[in-house]
């Protein structure tokens, strides 16, 4: 389930206490999980988010990255992230 599904201030703080919980196994990927719901508030697909990359990401890339069956680089995830008018900001 992503992470913020609104971008509400409550839903920001769901985010920020999930990444501050000492409980956390690690094994989460609450980055890719902002990503596909940022791309699921704004109707996007995988392959749209892709496109919006100018070819920085292909298609099946993002698409397995959506599915979270690959990572993906800082290199490409910044296209990703500009894309989808995301950015990473200290907390």
């Amino acid at each position: 389930m992503p992470l913020c599904a609104d971008w509400s201030p409550a839903g920001v703080k769901k985010i920020i206490d999930r990444v501050a919980d000492d409980g956390a196994s690690g094994t989460e990927d609450w980055i890719r999980e902002t990503v596909v719901a940022r791309a699921s508030k704004l109707g996007l697909s995988a392959y749209r988010v892709a496109a919006m990359t100018a070819g920085r990401v292909s298609d099946d890339h993002m698409a397995a990255y959506f599915e979270g069956r690959k990572s993906m680089s800082s290199v490409k995830l910044q296209w990703a992230l500009k894309a989808l008018e995301l950015r990473i900001v200290p907390i």
